[in-house]
């Protein structure tokens, strides 16, 4: 899928942080999702695509398919200092996710400072609106540590 503007609102929430998007497909939800969680962590614009990580999540229905989804994303970050830049799906079928991240080790001195996100919260909303053309939407709010 061609790379897109990252379009989201921020949830400005001192004890639960998030964000609100919409996409013009399921499949663009989810990586653009992936994509402001890293815009969270850092200003993401300062992230290069020096690395290719491949990660596979499966779930019984969309919301956990999305915790899922943004939960390894974050463990990625987590456990080897990786922050997402770019994301192609290989599959999408709704019910599992096979993609891979292109992105870098996080620098503090070109990423500066990390938001420090323990892990999801909660998706409190998912679902579509058809207007002319159908919308998804979502929003998530996670936990700080």
């Amino acid at each position: 899928m061609p790379e897109a503007r990252l379009d989201y609102q921020k949830i400005k929430n001192l004890a639960k942080p998030g964000f609100v998007m919409e996409a013009p497909s399921m499949e663009r939800l989810y990586i653009n999702a992936g994509l402001a969680l890293t815009d969270l962590l850092v200003d993401i614009n300062t992230v290069q695509d020096q690395e290719r990580h491949t990660i596979v999540v499966e779930a019984p229905n969309k919301e956990g398919l999305m915790a899922a989804w943004l939960g390894e994303i974050l463990a990625h970050y987590q456990n080897s200092g990786f922050l997402c830049r770019r994301i192609v799906f290989d599959k999408f079928d709704g019910k599992r996710i096979q993609a891979t991240l292109r992105g870098e080790k996080y620098s503090p001195l070109r990423h500066g400072h990390i938001h420090a996100i323990k892990g999801i919260a909660e998706t409190l909303e998912f679902g579509e609106r058809l207007d002319t053309h159908p919308v998804f939407f979502v929003k998530v709010l996670f936990d700080y540590r």
